[in-house]
């Protein structure tokens, strides 16, 4: 082939071929490699179609990779699963078609740069033209990994029935983009797309990258071992794949959409929309199709369908192919929206939610508590409502940045039609983009049009569309025991009853939170005897962190040492009982034994039996849950191969401060950290208090003597430590068994999903309080993806 791709295609597949990098073919390669991504199906795929002609000029096999990361934006379980979905059935019918697919899905131990690998080898390479940032960067990555060769690199839009690229440049308002594309619609409807057959037999020959063989995974398996968001989970009603995005549009097409128009605006009605956005947004199935089958019929529900799909999606799309920073609103908010949000900025506001309470859904309106719900639980908002969900960030927050920052990570953590560009366009929509101004002049809003979710209220029934959304259709909630209220069992509870799971939480102590322990020292004084001070640093856990930073339940400690490092306010207790807000807590339940009758639990304590449960998730140190998890061997054998170190503490109360002193000590003979608790945040006012925390080999060695004698040996270790006699008011022990994970288990979570019991906290994966968030995480995630429909798609494929 002497000339680049985007020169020697025919003309309905040149003219959405843009060349990457225009070179001839090497010569040598071994294939034409396709790097699918952004399109998810094989039916009327362009880029697929761009990629077969071109192999097939070459007399060359076709190489269909699909590269799937950990690192984009708000990656999920949910997000995973449904992209895994679809793209176990695409290459399976590319197999079908002749042509090599493989899967590379990054995980521990699985992170080589597959495409950009295999392209060393390729004659050229067709990627997706997707214009959104994460598939721009893929791309630029790609180029930059296969600097030093000559392969032709070309992008092909198979998104639009408009090439993105043919659009004479970003559009703001419908009328001019309408008139603008009107002779290019006509004319793409009528195209007639080349053939897919292969000249070339399969490639077969061995890949420089192990792949991951979609097939003979369980994706719920598949999912849980990616470092990825695990609180996010899937939902039963959004099966990925070409299959599903078929029946949902053909169910659409011949029952409902001759009554588009009128229903559409309809949050309560379920069909009265496709809900086709998702499989959209990963290509699973063509617009161009839906365009050609819409435009057949006649009447007002085809032609106002058309208008959403081919008027405000594709402007949505060729305006991110041409404004780079399109999901960044100070690049795409007009300056007289932002002029006038800036001048209405101190205006008084209703309240000031912060991110978990806008997450969780537990604001103070019900409208909107409703629709974030359905982002919670189900992945779709209507988009008429989501307008409304929108608007309302401005007047809970303090401006247009902050407002456009939540409008993007509610809907694109949540949504599975999220970080689309036709997502960007209705987010910032609510921020005057792609509008015009409304007067007059308005408290808050200025002259952006105002939506207000007391207005949709009055023709919507609150009641029945949050009926609606649970994630349980038929009622039947899933029943969940947890034992133990440490920060696992805790971050478990608390994901699963956020989804709509029935939780129980059940411990034996007297407040919930586990190492995140305060004693009460004294009337109003109290000492972290627990952890001192954690780490949050992981990217998955940034969302609790920002959020409990600005809500003043956690702050920086000790400054300057670690900026990762993090310490509650107020006290570990503070921080616990917030988390187990809204719970349903138990405390003071000794848990006797756990035992199983017709896949049901019942959960056999002191007092008497609780249950029965669907699912049992035991959440106490690997040496009690070993005992709890006595009816799944297997599950107990591997909790007892996890080690802990102990540690003994020492609080000190004083009664005036201990002058010249750091507030942090380390290495003072059997004392490992010594911290002045009085220094922490939001301890003002509680005099003198210093905790000592015995080195691991010193607690080991006197764990059995009364921790009031070793908190009198810690004592005088310390005075001994600071030079000086020290004469605490009051002088309290505690003995802590298993403090420290010396020997974790190297996984996030124990699970016997057949057998409907798990295992989670900091032992499984090590790393303390994160490694407890985040394995707790993972053990809701292993339990939605048990949910019957979910965990029925994701078997393997025999």
């Amino acid at each position: 082939m002497p000339d680049s791709p985007g020169r020697v295609l025919p003309a309905v597949l040149a003219r959405r071929t843009r060349d990457l990098r225009a070179a001839p073919a090497r010569s040598g390669g071994r294939y034409v490699l396709y790097a699918l991504s952004g399109n998810l199906r094989c039916r009327e795929n362009h880029a697929l179609l761009a990629a077969v002609t071109l192999a097939n000029t070459l007399e060359l096999p076709v190489l269909a990779a699909f590269e799937l990361t950990e690192g984009y934006p708000f990656a999920s379980d949910r997000h995973h699963r449904f992209m895994l979905e679809g793209a176990r059935e695409t290459l399976r019918s590319l197999r079908a078609m002749g042509v090599a697919a493989h899967a590379f899905v990054h995980r521990p131990g699985h992170r080589e740069p597959a495409t950009a690998t295999l392209a060393r080898d390729a004659a050229l390479v067709i990627c997706d033209d997707v214009p959104t940032r994460p598939y721009r960067n893929v791309r630029a990555a790609l180029l930059d990994a296969t600097a030093d060769l000559a392969v032709p690199v070309a992008a092909v839009d198979a998104s639009c029935l408009v090439p993105m690229r043919s659009v004479d440049g970003a559009y703001e308002r419908a009328f001019a983009y309408r008139k603008a594309t009107k002779p290019q619609r006509r004319d793409r409807l009528a195209d007639v797309l080349p053939d897919t057959a292969t000249v070339a037999p399969p490639y077969d020959a061995p890949l420089p990258v192990a792949p991951t063989d979609l097939d003979t995974w369980d994706l719920g398996d598949l999912t849980a071992a990616c470092e990825i968001d695990h609180s996010v989970p899937p939902v039963p009603e959004f099966p990925g794949g070409e299959t599903a995005a078929d029946a949902r549009w053909t169910a659409f097409r011949d029952a409902h959409l001759s009554g588009y128009a009128a229903r559409r605006n309809d949050a309560l009605d379920e069909t009265g929309v496709s809900r086709l956005s998702p499989y959209l947004r990963h290509g699973m199935i063509a617009a161009t199709r839906l365009a050609r089958e819409a435009a057949a019929r006649a009447g007002k529900g085809p032609d106002k369908f058309l208008d959403e799909l081919l008027i405000w999606r594709e402007m949505s799309w060729a305006y991110a192919f041409h404004v780079p920073d399109h999901d960044q609103p100070a690049a795409v908010v007009p300056d007289w929206a932002r002029e006038s949000l800036e001048r209405r900025r101190l205006d008084a506001r209703p309240a000031l939610y912060g991110w978990e309470t806008l997450a969780r859904a537990t604001t103070d309106d019900g409208l909107w508590n409703a629709a974030q719900a359905a982002y919670l639980r189900r992945g779709y908002l209507h988009n008429n409502l989501r307008m409304t969900w929108g608007k309302a960030l401005l007047t809970w927050t303090d401006g247009a940045d902050e407002a456009g920052a939540l409008l993007v990570d509610l809907n694109n953590r949540y949504a599975l039609d999220g970080g689309d560009p036709n997502s960007y366009q209705g987010l910032f929509w609510c921020l005057g983009a792609f509008d015009r101004p409304f007067e007059p002049e308005q408290p808050i809003f200025g002259v952006i049009r105002p939506r207000s979710t007391a207005i949709h209220a009055r023709r919507l029934d609150i009641s029945r569309f949050a009926a609606q959304q649970t994630r349980y259709p038929d009622g039947a909630a899933l029943q969940v025991a947890v034992i133990g209220a440490g920060l696992a069992g805790l971050i478990c509870a608390r994901t699963l009853a956020d989804h709509g799971a029935d939780v129980t939480v059940l411990d034996k102590g007297r407040h919930p939170g586990g190492r995140l322990a305060t004693r009460r020292l004294e009337a109003e004084t109290f000492a972290d005897h627990g952890a001192p001070w954690f780490d949050m640093a992981d990217a998955r856990l940034a969302p609790l962190r920002e959020s409990w930073l600005a809500s003043d339940r956690i702050a920086p400690w000790p400054a300057g040492e670690n900026g990762g490092r993090v310490a509650a306010v107020a006290s570990n207790r503070a921080l616990a009982a917030h988390l187990a807000a809204d719970l349903d807590v138990h405390i003071g339940v000794t848990v006797q034994e756990l035992a199983q009758s017709q896949h049901l639990w019942r959960v056999v304590t002191a007092d008497g039996v609780i249950g029965p449960f669907d699912r049992v998730v035991v959440a106490v140190p690997a040496p009690q849950a070993a005992e709890l998890l006595a009816p799944v061997p297997e599950l107990a054998e591997q909790a007892r191969r996890a080690a802990y170190a102990p540690s003994l503490t020492a609080m000190l109360g004083f009664d005036a401060p201990l002058p010249d002193l750091p507030d942090t000590l380390a290495n003072a003979g059997p004392i490992a950290r010594a911290v002045r608790e009085s220094a922490k945040p939001g301890r003002a006012g509680q005099g003198e208090i210093w905790v000592l925390h015995a080195d691991p080999a010193w607690s080991a060695e006197h764990l059995e003597q009364d921790p009031q004698v070793s908190a009198a040996a810690l004592r005088e270790a310390f005075a001994e430590r600071v030079g000086r006699s020290v004469t605490p008011r009051t002088v309290q022990g505690h003995r802590w068994r298993y403090a420290q994970v010396r020997t974790p288990l190297g996984v996030d979570a124990l699970v016997r999903e057949n057998a409907g019991i798990g295992a989670c906290g900091d032992w499984c994966p090590g790393g303390g309080v994160a490694g407890a968030l985040l394995s707790g995480s993972a053990m809701a995630g292993r339990i939605f993806a048990s949910d019957p429909a979910i965990r029925e798609r994701g078997r393997p494929v025999r």
